[in-house]
Order: C-alpha cells, then structure tokens, then sequence
C-alpha cells in the first residue's frame, strides 16, 4: 500500500501539514514515555485525528483526490464495529467510535465537494 500511494498519491505539504506531523510525533513520544496503556489509546486517537484533519483538508481545497466510495465502505465498516463492542468502556468504545466520526466527516466531504 505504500508503494502504491507514493507511485500514485497526492503529494503536498503546508504548514498545517507540518503540525501534523510534529503533533504525531510529539504524541507518540508521550505514549512511550507514559507506558499506560489508556494514555497510549487517546494520544493514539488524538496522532490518528491530526491525519484525518489533513485527509479533510486535502478533501476540501482538492476534490477528487480522496474515493468517496472507499471513505463511505469505511465509515459502514466503523459503524458495524461500534455495534461489535463487547463493553462500552473508554478503552473499549473511544477508537471504533472515533472512527465513525472521522471516516463520516471525510465521506461528508468528499461527497459535498464533487458538487
């Protein structure tokens, strides 16, 4: 899959781009750092929210570059996750509901820019 994304992705760095990354990096160094396994689930999903960020902005300022159809199959798979959740706990239900939110908001924005 990386091969493939550097043959045919999209390649464009801001500055938004850049805070991207160092919060990711920042993040996983505090979750190596901390050793708790809950602190490493939410600095996972807040490093996992600044791509998506990205991925949305991307969206945004260049329709087309993102498959809505793959975006939607993603959030239906985050959807019927959430209802496989055993205990819904912080550990448990922050990820696949997070994941719904995030596939949703760029299958959303996808669709309204091919507009």
């Amino acid at each position: 899959m990386i091969a493939i994304s550097f043959k045919t992705g999209y390649f464009s760095f801001s500055k938004f781009d850049y805070a991207c990354f160092a919060t990711s990096f920042l993040g996983l160094i505090l979750w190596i750092y901390t050793k708790n396994p809950l602190y490493a689930l939410v600095l996972n999903v807040f490093v996992d929210a600044m791509g998506t960020l990205a991925i949305t902005r991307k969206t945004w300022l260049n329709p087309g570059t993102e498959s809505t159809l793959a975006w939607f199959l993603s959030f239906l798979v985050a959807v019927l996750n959430v209802f496989a959740v055993a205990s819904f706990d912080i550990s448990n239900a922050l990820y696949p509901i997070y994941l719904v939110i995030g596939n949703g908001l760029i299958t959303t924005v996808s669709l309204k820019r091919k507009n």
